[in-house]
Parts: C-alpha cells; sequence; structure tokens
C-alpha cells in the first residue's frame, strides 16, 4: 500500500489573502468538495441499513416491568 506521509494542518492563511486574487484562489482551493461530503453521507446511510437488516431478524428478550420483581 502507498501512502503519502502526514503533513499537519495547513498553517493560517494571511490576513493579505482576503485581498488579493492568489489568496481567494488557495482559500478556495482549501475549501472541501462538496462530492466528498456526499459520499462520506452515503457510506453512513449504508452503514445503517446494514445494521438494520442484520438486526431485523433478531429477537431481544425484554424484561416485562420493573416492578414484578421488587417487592
Amino acid at each position: 500500500m502507498i501512502a503519502e506521509p502526514y503533513r499537519g494542518p495547513n498553517p493560517r492563511l494571511p490576513l493579505s489573502s482576503w485581498f488579493t486574487p492568489s489568496g481567494w484562489r488557495t482559500r478556495w482551493q482549501r475549501f472541501p468538495s462538496p462530492s466528498i461530503h456526499v459520499l462520506q453521507i452515503m457510506a453512513e446511510v449504508r452503514g445503517i441499513y446494514a445494521l438494520a437488516s442484520c438486526t431485523r431478524n433478531i429477537k431481544v428478550r425484554r424484561p416485562s416491568s420493573l416492578s414484578d420483581g421488587c417487592q
């Protein structure tokens, strides 16, 4: 498996990046793509569906009430 080394979080951009085209370009490149969020949500939905389908046929014995055993 080939992986890139961890570089840590990006350094903060200087205040001047709000006023220059290159600063705005850098800020835009650091903004995560919306498609990544959609893929993460779909992965969570698939996991929840898989868990629900696995537990559908499991019968759980529940206590009838707490007052029956405490007299």
